[in-house]
């Protein structure tokens, strides 16, 4: 109800766990590190704990999204199950054919450990991960435990991983299960957030579902951590109810008193949830939201898209995360777009101003971030590197601009490989010395360097000054079909499908044949076939990352890319 009034795309604080919306504060990035550990040939067994609502699940979820190709993944959501369960959930979840007439675990056991060969013998791995482990018995742990015991003479067969609440730690410390404790090599305690994390945890948040401005005041914060205590799914509940409060109110900016509303109507009395709505603001809802199904023009984004319309940076996709071990190193990039290569230290070096405006060296960021890091000055920025003056464009947003001109916005939360990918200019989200939020324009790119627009003039930095302050988020413009679709998949009619078609045609050397409208099977077995080519997840549907990517490889002379 309130998304279009605020100018998002999407609810910002669901609490349905989604890696788009992940925020990474330094703690999240260990326990990610540890978990990825958990999965690496080194890792054997890996715990992560943390209270009720920390992220903890959508961790797993950010990890499953992330696994390379060679990790073959079982994921146990409901571990509530007996030991015999457990087992034929796990040859479920690995796919495994089993042939069970009795109670007898052997069945199930000899049907893995084959699995688990045939796997190693690939050279890939087997991870089990089992969320909600605090719900485990003793033993169906002991099974577990029994599960590592599958190995070859160098190597252990399945790797395992269990998340939990902060008992599941007391269960494991019990006598009985020391030999499990044992052979736990990676533990990882997940606390809430503290209050400059929280901060950046809402706008970050705002951003992904494309808020263009700052929603929530500071008091309004101080509000809201108070009471939240730095627990992101508390959080959320609050500030989505903050939200509803305020669209009712018709008032665009969060204050502290309708955060404490808030706080009143979902936690009630006593800290318990109540879930009722009052009048005033039931009867507000019922009547915008029946006005807003008459009112042209108006949609909604599907809560299943995989890419987000953002106007200004901020959960990821298929990304890998920025930091995931104790060691910090530079990436080195190839001038080859596709290919983001091997680490090394790296010193500031100048590129070419070709016809840019006047090139500078700067070497205090933060001096040109004070300066210049203002949002609405770098989208302008972006608009210029692909020829649209900004003063001319109409639209409330960045992203209602863009797409009066064609274009759209697009939202990643990658680092420098997934940029280095799109091979695009893009507003990055950098953090100044004083931990708030600034936008500069990333220009253009080659194997050490980093040139950043920022009003009008360039300014060059190493790879390693630009990793100190950017933790990986940035947007970009690209370029929409004909008629504006954002999404192609099988069983679509429009003009774009044809246009897609002919594309591949180009792209294949073929010569362009009439198409109709239709999005055929053959189409998406073509798309599939692209897709796979490209290291794109093959799912047969043109999203926004596979016409990016169709667009630079067919349409390139109309686009501004980062490699000059």
């Amino acid at each position: 109800m309130y998304q279009e009034f605020f100018g998002l795309n999407e609810k910002p604080f669901s609490i349905t766990p989604n890696p788009r919306f992940l925020y990474l504060s330094d703690q999240h990035k260990e326990a990610l590190a540890h978990l990825v550990y958990g999965t690496d040939e080194s890792g054997s067994f890996a715990l992560l704990t943390g209270d009720v609502g920390t992220g903890k699940t959508t961790l797993c979820r950010t990890l499953v999204e992330q696994a390379p190709d060679d990790v073959n993944l079982a994921l146990i959501l409901n571990p509530l199950l007996t030991p015999t369960e457990l087992l034929a959930t796990i040859c479920d979840e690995f796919n495994i054919d089993y042939y069970q007439q009795s109670e007898s675990r052997k069945p199930l056991l000899d049907a893995l450990n084959e699995y688990l060969l045939e796997v190693y013998s690939r050279g890939e791995r087997a991870v089990l991960i089992i969320d909600e482990a605090q719900n485990l018995d003793a033993p169906t742990l002991e099974q577990i435990r029994l599960l590592t015991n599958l190995e070859t003479g160098e190597h252990k067969l399945l790797k395992i991983i269990l998340i939990g609440q902060p008992e599941l730690r007391e269960v494991l410390d019990d006598e009985s299960l020391t030999q499990l404790a044992q052979r736990i090599t990676a533990r990882y305690h997940l606390p809430p957030l503290n209050r400059e994390e929280t901060d950046l945890y809402i706008e970050h948040r705002l951003n992904v579902a494309g808020a263009d401005r700052q929603i929530f005041n500071s008091k309004a914060k101080d509000e809201l951590f108070k009471h939240s205590k730095g627990i992101p799914r508390v959080t959320n509940v609050i500030a989505e109810r903050a939200l509803l409060g305020a669209y009712a109110k018709g008032t665009r900016t969060i204050n502290r008193g309708l955060i404490r509303n808030a706080i009143a109507e979902v936690l009630g009395r006593g800290g318990k949830a109540k879930l009722d709505m009052p009048a005033y603001l039931l009867i507000s809802s019922i009547a915008l939201a029946s006005l807003s199904f008459v009112l042209a023009g108006w949609t909604m984004y599907k809560s299943g898209e995989t890419i987000n319309q953002a106007p200004i940076a901020a959960t990821q996709t298929n990304t890998q995360p920025e930091q995931t071990a104790q060691i910090e190193t530079t990436p080195t990039i190839s001038a080859d777009p596709e290919i983001a290569s091997t680490v090394t230290e790296t010193a500031v070096v100048p590129v070419a101003s070709e016809d840019f405006a006047a090139f500078s060296m700067a070497t205090d960021l933060q001096s040109l971030l004070d300066e210049h890091g203002d949002t609405e000055q770098a989208f302008d920025t972006l608009f210029q590197l692909w020829g649209l003056p900004a003063t001319q464009l109409e639209g409330d947003t960045a992203c209602m601009r863009a797409e009066s001109n064609g274009l759209a916005c697009i939202y990643e939360t990658g680092g420098l490989e997934n940029l280095v990918n799109y091979n695009r200019p893009a507003v990055l989200e950098l953090i100044d010395d004083f931990g708030k939020k600034r936008m500069a324009v990333a220009s253009t790119i080659d194997e050490t360097t980093i040139t950043l627009d920022m009003a009008g003039n360039l300014h060059t930095f190493s790879l390693s000054e630009l990793q100190d302050r950017w933790r990986g988020n940035f947007v970009l413009f690209w370029r929409l079909p004909p008629d504006g679709s954002k999404l192609l998949e099988s069983g679509m009619q429009n003009s774009d499908v044809a246009w897609l078609a002919g594309r591949l045609d180009i792209l294949d050397g073929l010569e362009p044949l009439e198409y109709d409208n239709t999005f055929s099977e053959n189409l998406e077995q073509r798309i599939m076939q692209y897709q796979s080519d490209r290291g794109l997840p093959a799912d047969g549907k043109a999203d926004p990352r596979t016409l990016i990517k169709l667009a630079a490889e067919v349409d390139n002379s109309q686009t501004p890319t980062l490699f000059r």
